[in-house]
């Protein structure tokens, strides 16, 4: 039997299920759409009548052709009607596969990645479930009509085709393929030559480890492997093409290194030329190890696997599988949700803090407690037992995490009224086990390159010996005193120096950007350089650069009142740029009239609650503020917590909401002296005081947990909890801050903006117009929605960029409703002026704070007192700036 006749038995199995199964033409029914139809609207929704010709296990088949997106991916939810049965699938996910462009070299030889762009290909696959993605998602399905309503989430595709197909297993190699002689040359494949990938974060990566990597340098940064850390996301693939030079019958190897999840392998799936050869190659197992290793497609006898290939172009890919650990990882997490459970009823017992002297009978006020209990170290005992059959030998420390608990469990079931003195202890481990799972449901892989090879060569994986490691390590040492690792590359001719106050990897990404779009339309060279501390010390001193890139939003203010920047506002094309943003974003930018730096980032506050436990409770989401104080008690009653930041944003978003604001109107003194400002901040206590709001938190955790269900927190927590915190997956949602009821019966929400980040051009520079066109060009929308999208690909969806510009922030990859609500509240962000002195404010306000919460003192006194202290400072201050600043 011939190895790759998979491929023609799939084709076989299509065509009889398109025969049997087409698409109802229906064309008198308005409901019903005619392919293809293209997607360009979210949350538009298209129905379509297939046929099951017999009853059995169906997939669901889509042929699709993507568009550019603002989104790396597809998301779609599908409704599927078949007589009396109705099935649903929400967040099936379909990939935008992207070409892998050329690697680049730098001004001083380093690689750089020559980023992605968006494949013109067409792909037929079938659904996956979210918590399945590298398996088509199953449908039982009677014989006759199936009705499909698909929605889509994230749209900007076109479908060409949808059909059932009956799901069937590969099957298992039979031996060599008749016709075929063992291939005579083998084909060596540079991992980093990888040609398309399912997502931007993959693709070649830097291994500085040795000479053994091909290939390396000790000096230059090399892009010599693939994969590393992002690649290990079930579904997550990538392909390279592969230039056979003749017929034959070829062992497939791969150079990999899993040297990161200890005990425990990771797990790929080969697909050649679109279709995987046998059962073999569905689970490639590549065992843990702390070295590179050779890693064969092998049978479980060890029999090598030989595809038969034809001479020419073959596509090669590799897909990250769940593998074994799949199953225990659902059992582990079904477990650990039932014991978050159990905790939450013994904190509305004990509180977070239980009373080490107090008795509280937990076995008879929660009678389930000991069995609920024992249960859960029932199933966790079970799932390590798995685990360990899987690693064996081979075990990683990471195991402890598990065994910590069940040892603590089967003590608890035993004495359940020592639980209270041990609660701090049970809630960490529960966290370590959640951090443990999301490790351990990663599958990460790196290669270095992969061989068609001679079949039975016995090919091993190089490895360096210690002379040729030391001469390595030496060259590697000697070449770091040459090379600056605080700029993208010594380029004495550059017209521009810019310091950048961001990590390595968002320097590398805006050079990236300049060296492909800026310089070519300008002529601008730019050289970058990271510098994250003493900026201002330098500016003042008259060592600073041409302009600074993600300054913090305080710097402009603070430096232009000393004359040592240069205003923006009559350069062209400012006004025009200014209409990009929110219209409070460049407050804190402006000085004396003038605008000092335009921003990149601005952050806000959402609310954020969990639904099971409101659900639970019976609690609604408080839209004012009113609304808030009455589910505290509610909350507290069951042991748990409520999050307002105890900084002056609350006490500003109080303020701002009746009226109120910081300072008077040319901010030469506070405005916290009338009854309103009084009165909120009496308010603003009381959370603390009367309230008993805890005054610091782990809002992730404790919201995590469910101890905090409610809470506010800076908006970019979004994409880290959806990241990090599959455990609460559907059980939470984010909303509007709480407001003030207006006498229009309206609802006010305004807030503080919370961290920002910009751009300023230097006083000093000889370069002003050019420096300019660069700031302009870097805050435009269309630059800096690349620019996020680039650090997405980079630092995945938690990283996402939160973009200043609004034009910029419509273009990242958020769900239409995330993103109406984002901007519903981005709307109603104010931001402070930064006049002289101003770092006084936050200071005083503090101070007052703690006189009133911690010392019981009066507020009305206490605000009255700390303001004189403010205005006297800002009197001080703008006296001895503005002869300075106009001097």
């Amino acid at each position: 039997m011939k190895i790759c006749g998979r491929k023609a038995l799939l084709a076989a199995a299509l065509a009889l299920a398109m025969s049997l199964c087409p698409l109802a033409a229906h064309a008198e029914e308005p409901a019903q759409t005619a392919l293809p139809v293209q997607w360009t609207e979210y949350g538009s929704s298209q129905t379509f009548t297939l046929t099951a010709p017999k009853a059995g296990s169906y997939a669901l088949v889509m042929e699709y052709r993507a568009f550019e997106s603002r989104s790396d991916f597809i998301e779609l939810d599908v409704q599927v009607q078949n007589g009396q049965n109705a099935l649903s699938l929400e967040g099936a996910t379909l990939e935008r596969p992207l070409e892998v462009l050329p690697i680049r070299q730098d001004s001083e030889g380093n690689d750089l990645r020559g980023g992605t762009e968006l494949a013109d290909v067409t792909v037929r696959r079938a659904l996956s479930a979210p918590a399945s993605p590298d398996q088509p998602w199953q449908m039982e399905l009677a014989e006759g009509e199936v009705t499909v309503t698909v929605t889509a989430k994230r749209a900007d595709f076109e479908l060409l085709d949808l059909a059932l197909e009956p799901v069937s297993e590969s099957e298992a190699y039979a031996g060599p393929a008749e016709g075929y002689a063992p291939a005579g040359e083998a084909v060596v494949v540079q991992a980093e030559a990888v040609s398309t990938v399912s997502t931007s974060t993959l693709g070649a990566q830097y291994d500085r480890g040795g000479p053994s990597v091909q290939p390396s340098d000790p000096g230059r940064l090399v892009l010599n492997i693939a994969g590393g850390e992002n690649w290990n996301q079930a579904g997550q693939w990538m392909e390279w093409q592969v230039e056979v030079p003749e017929t034959g019958l070829y062992a497939v190897r791969f150079k990999a290194r899993q040297n990161i999840k200890s005990g425990l392998a990771s797990n790929r799936r080969l697909l050649v030329d679109g279709a995987v050869p046998c059962a073999e190659a569905e689970d490639i197992v590549f065992p843990y190890s702390a070295d590179w290793q050779m890693v064969t497609l092998s049978t479980a006898e060890g029999e090598e696997v030989l595809l038969p290939l034809e001479a020419g172009t073959h596509t090669l890919r590799l897909e990250v599988v769940s593998g074994p650990t799949a199953s225990a990882v659902t059992g582990l997490r079904t477990a650990l949700n039932d014991l978050n459970g159990v905790y939450r009823q013994i904190v509305m017992v004990t509180g977070v803090n239980p009373d080490k002297n107090r008795d509280y009978s937990l076995g008879k006020l929660i009678p389930t407690l000991a069995d609920d209990l024992a249960a859960g170290k029932a199933a966790l005992e079970e799932q390590m037992a798995a685990l360990e059959a899987l690693a064996g030998q081979e075990q990683g420390d990471e195991m402890t995490t598990l065994n910590t608990l069940i040892v603590q469990l089967g003590s608890f079931v035993e004495d359940t009224e020592s639980i209270p003195l041990r609660l701090a202890n049970f809630k960490s481990n529960l966290d370590n086990l959640a951090t443990w799972l999301n490790t351990l449901s990663q599958q990460p892989l790196e290669l270095d390159y992969l061989v068609l090879d001679v079949p039975g060569s016995g090919r091993e994986a190089e490895k360096a010996g210690f002379w040729e490691n030391l001469v390595f390590s030496v060259k590697g040492l000697w070449a770091s005193f040459f090379h600056n690792y605080d700029t993208t590359g010594s380029n004495e001719n550059a017209q521009l120096e810019v310091w950048v106050g961001a990590g390595r990897d968002q320097m590398q990404i805006l050079q990236e950007m300049i060296d492909e779009t800026f310089t070519p339309a300008t002529g601008i060279t730019v050289q970058l350089s990271m510098v994250q501390q003493g900026v201002a010390e330098a500016v003042l001193a008259g060592e600073g650069p041409d302009a600074v890139f993600f300054a913090g939003n305080t710097e402009p203010a603070n430096l232009a009142m000393r004359g040592a920047l240069e205003p923006l506002d009559d350069y062209p094309g400012f006004e025009e740029l200014k209409e990009q943003f929110q219209s409070q974003s460049f407050v804190p930018y402006e000085y004396d009239g003038r605008t000092y730096g335009v921003p990149f980032t601005q952050q806000f506050s959402m609310l954020f609650y969990r639904t099971d436990i409101f659900e639970e409770l019976g609690l609604e989401v408080p839209q004012t503020w009113e609304d808030l104080f009455g589910i505290i008690p509610v909350l507290q009653r069951k042991n748990m917590q409520v999050g307002v930041p105890s900084s002056d944003q609350t006490f500003a978003t109080l303020l701002f909401q009746q009226g109120g604001q910081y300072y008077n109107e040319d901010a030469t003194a506070t405005a916290l002296g009338d009854n309103t400002a009084v009165e909120v901040f009496r308010q603003y206590t009381r959370l603390f005081s009367d309230y008993d709001l805890p005054l610091s938190y782990d809002f992730f955790n404790r919201f995590c947990s469910g101890e905090m269900p409610l809470a506010i927190a800076d908006y970019t927590e979004y994409n880290r909890l959806t990241v990090a915190a599959p455990q609460i997956s559907g059980l939470w949602e984010m909303a509007l801050l709480p407001g003030t009821e207006q006498e229009d019966g309206s609802i006010d929400r305004s807030t503080l903006a919370g961290a920002g980040q910009g751009g300023y051009i230097l006083a000093t520079s000889e370069h002003k117009d050019e420096a300019w066109q660069l700031l302009q060009w870097f805050a435009s929308a269309e630059a800096q929605a690349e620019f996020g999208k680039r650090s997405e690909a980079v630092l995945g969806s938690a990283g996402r960029y939160a973009a200043a510009n609004q034009e910029a922030f419509r273009q990242l990859p958020w769900l239409a409703d995330e993103q109406e609500l984002l901007m519903t509240q981005w709307e109603a962000v104010r931001e402070n002026p930064q006049p002289p002195g101003c770092y006084y404010m936050q200071r005083n306000l503090t101070n007052a704070f703690r006189q009133v919460v911690l010392d019981g003192q009066n507020p009305r006194e206490m605000l009255d007192r700390y303001m004189d202290e403010v205005d006297r400072e800002l009197e001080r201050k703008r006296m001895e700036y503005s002869d300075i600043y106009h001097g």
